[in-house]
This record gives structure tokens, sequence and C-alpha cells, in this order.
């Protein structure tokens, strides 16, 4: 005979599967099939470091989406479970999130990135960023990059995006690591 406490883990592993495979879907109806690819690939390598769990999934599941679907995305996943949506919500990185370092912290950042995926990336951020951006590197680098900057012309949204993302692997991969710390008025963020 099942105990309660059994029943209560049973029931919580079928909520769990209920709202990894609702999200999934949802987030499949809207990207295709490469991307039920990339993140059988992910959800294997996260399994392999011994890294599974519903939170760990739903943040690779939304890093592998287009930007433009995270917040959808999002609010479903709070129809399903608002807390876990807030938890998720609290530890992912966005682009805009660099505003936020120290300038220390950025500095880091800064140095991992390449130059030209750092101006793609600029053409789609604020000037408080491009600012925060300019005011850590060297006056020559800061030079250098708005020059490049400015002889690059339009870029598509689609490249925009993807070098964003690349800066926000860095800034996750520095701060998992304890490098870097995001915070907003001296609370931490993640």
């Amino acid at each position: 005979m099942e105990s309660d406490s059994d029943h209560a883990v049973s029931q919580s592993a079928v909520d769990i599967a209920s709202i990894q495979n609702r999200l999934l879907m949802h987030i499949i109806a809207q990207q295709g099939e490469l991307y039920l690819k990339n993140v059988e690939r992910a959800a294997q390598s996260l399994i392999e470091e011994d890294r599974f769990s519903l939170e760990e999934y739903i943040l690779e599941l939304l890093r592998l989406a287009d930007q433009s679907l995270e917040s959808e995305a999002l609010d479903f996943l709070g129809s399903l479970d608002t807390q876990l949506a807030q938890r998720v919500r609290e530890r992912m990185i966005g682009f805009e999130h660099m505003e936020l370092l120290d300038d220390r912290a950025a500095q880091k950042v800064l140095r991992k990135i390449d130059m030209h995926p750092l101006a793609i990336a600029l053409k789609g951020a604020s000037a408080n960023l491009q600012d925060k951006i300019y005011k850590n590197m060297s006056q020559r680098a800061a030079e250098i990059l708005k020059e490049e900057m400015t002889h690059m012309g339009p870029v598509r949204l689609a490249d925009v995006e993807g070098a964003q993302a690349q800066i926000e692997s860095i800034m996750r991969m520095l701060r998992d690591k304890g490098e870097i710390a995001i915070a907003r008025n001296g609370e931490l963020l993640c």
C-alpha cells in the first residue's frame, strides 16, 4: 500500500512532467523541429553534468528559444506554476543585465567578448548600456568599437539577438563560476 509521502512524491513527479511537457510543446509549436533536437542535446548535457532539475531544464528551453518567445513562454509557465515561473525569471540573464554589473564585473565580461559580436549586440542596446560598455573599455577600444558599429550599417534583428545571446552565455558562465554577480539596488538578482 502506498503511503501518503509516497503518493505526494509520485504526484509531484507527475506535476513536474506535466509542466515540462506542456511548456515544451508550447515552445515547439512556435519554434519547430530543429528546436526539439537542440532541446534534446541540452537535456542530455544537463543529465551528463548532473545538473538536471526542472528549473535548469526550463532555463535551457528558454535559452534555446527565440528571445521574442521568452516572455510568452514565461507567461505560459506562470499559468501552470506561478512560483516556478518567478524562480526561473529571477535566474535568467539578459543582455540588458550588463547595465547592472559593477564596473569590475563589466570589465571581466568585456575581456571575454570579441569586438565584432559586441558591435553587433550593441546595435540593439539602449544608450545607457552602450555608455556603460564604453566606460569600461580603454578610450582606444571604445573608439574602435564605435567606428565598427558606424561602418557596419544596419544589422538584422536575428544577428543582434544572436550576438546578445553569445554575451548572455558568457555572463551566465562567469556568474556560475562566481566571478560576477548581477545586482539591482543592492539586491542580488542572479
